[in-house]
């Protein structure tokens, strides 16, 4: 994602879920050691050697995360095909769904890495400078080379009664669709918990003494809060499906395009 389209979406973030930066970590993360090198580096005191090792990690971890990001890319690509098609192909949709948590889970781990190999770089005193250092980047904005959580697109939001009400929906199939959804009380649960524990993950790695173990812990915690929720949008892709005719499944996927589209326009526009 390229630094604009990542204000972008740190803006609509920031606007709509009214959280702070810590709910990054629940996805992609923000992997530090890209600006290795960098005029902000300098503020670190650290020796040539050591800035080496740091950029030559850096290096490694731009190329092992851009493999991950186009694997994570493609998924969701993919995800979004299958969910486009009226009549839901099942299969499909969870071998995505399950790439999509392989990747997601890799990203987990490698930024725990990512944290051990600084701390075999760095002494105490030169990690709190570099914490220091990115929280400034931080409240800055998203930063460069700086990955983003990936918050849900229009698509994988249960579409509002206005929206409904767009396309020709009765109330008695609203009516219908919430009773099979209900009030999204379990998404907004998990939501909540995976928000906590990506928080208190980001609080983990900003102690120079690293407790692997709760590390590990949180993140297999905030991993399975991202299986649940695609579970959650895997049911209510099926749900709005038994509702709705294929007519206004297809204006309601019209509808959704423009939405992304717009987004997508606001974010290039940041």
């Amino acid at each position: 994602m390229n630094p604009r389209l990542c204000a972008g979406m740190y803006n609509i973030m920031k606007a709509n879920l009214n959280s702070n930066k810590k709910i990054w970590i629940a996805a992609l993360l923000v992997l530090v050691l890209m600006i290795s090198g960098s005029a902000a580096m300098a503020r670190i005191d650290a020796t040539p050697q050591q800035r080496q090792q740091l950029k030559t990690i850096a290096m490694q971890t731009r190329d092992t995360t851009r493999q991950k990001r186009d694997a994570l890319r493609h998924a969701r690509a993919e995800l979004f095909k299958v969910y486009g098609d009226y009549n839901l192909d099942a299969h499909k949709a969870k071998v995505a769904i399950e790439n999509i948590g392989k990747v997601q889970l890799d990203l987990l781990n490698l930024h725990l890495d990512n944290q051990i190999a600084i701390r075999n770089i760095l002494n105490e005193d030169q990690f709190g400078q570099f914490v220091e250092m990115m929280r400034s980047n931080i409240h800055r904005g998203p930063g460069f080379h700086a990955f983003c959580m990936q918050e849900e697109s229009p698509a994988d939001m249960a579409p509002s009664k206005q929206l409904l009400d767009d396309i020709g929906v009765s109330q008695d199939q609203i009516r219908r669709i919430k009773g099979q959804l209900g009030s999204g009380q379990k998404k907004k649960v998990v939501l909540d918990k995976l928000r906590h524990d990506s928080a208190q993950l980001l609080d983990t790695y900003s102690k120079y003494n690293l407790d692997k173990a709760a590390a590990k812990k949180l993140i297999d915690n905030v991993h399975n809060y991202q299986v649940e929720l695609s579970a959650v949008n895997f049911k209510r892709q099926q749900v709005i499906r038994s509702v709705l005719t294929q007519d206004q499944f297809q204006k309601l996927q019209q509808k959704l395009a423009e939405r992304m589209h717009s987004m997508r326009h606001q974010w290039q526009e940041k």
